[in-house]
């Protein structure tokens, strides 16, 4: 943990965390108790290898991306932010110098079907707002490139069996936690 700065964890969340640490899991909590901390508690374990931070919204991006800047030791300069409005070229190396980078997933599905670069070398991506990993969603074809560890956040992952079945197997969910 000592990639953390001002983070406390409460009873719950370390051991939410203990378990998001060791297998591919599903965080379901309300807005509000911490999910996120969840997220740095595991990014702190995974640090010095890369992790890339994927959300549905730019405006949640951002957040994460100051969030990330305000809880993590590390080089600010080594915590970037990705979207289709920087140029693919300049993507590229900012993608491979970073050691957090934090997009919405169609910039990252995008980019990997492209070939601009690869996720080899990341031990960790987060999926926020993950109910959204069904058909066609960036987030099925960026978990399919990756085998490394998964960490799935929602606060409602929805009350059709047939679709949380389809996440599970989509991020490869081995472990749900809440």
């Amino acid at each position: 943990m000592d990639f953390l700065k001002g983070i406390i964890p409460r009873d719950y969340q370390q051991k939410i965390f203990e378990t998001c640490s060791k297998k591919n899991c599903l965080v379901v909590l309300p807005t509000g108790l911490g999910k996120t901390i969840i997220a740095f508690l595991v990014i702190a374990e995974i640090l010095p290898k890369k992790i890339l931070f994927l959300a549905p919204t730019k405006p949640l991006v951002m957040q994460h991306y100051e969030s990330c800047k305000k809880f993590l030791k590390i080089d600010e300069n080594k915590i970037i932010m990705l979207s289709g409005s920087i140029l693919p070229k300049k993507r590229k190396k900012l993608f491979q110098e970073a050691i957090i980078s934090i997009s919405t997933p169609q910039t990252i599905k995008n980019d990997l079907e492209n070939e601009l670069y690869n996720l080899d070398g990341f031990g960790l991506v987060i999926f926020d707002e993950m109910h959204k990993a069904v058909e066609n969603y960036a987030y099925v074809e960026i978990a399919k490139r990756f085998n490394k560890l998964i960490l799935g956040l929602t606060a409602s992952p929805g009350s059709r069996k047939k679709k949380i079945n389809q996440i599970f197997e989509n991020l490869k969910i081995k472990n749900v936690e809440s």
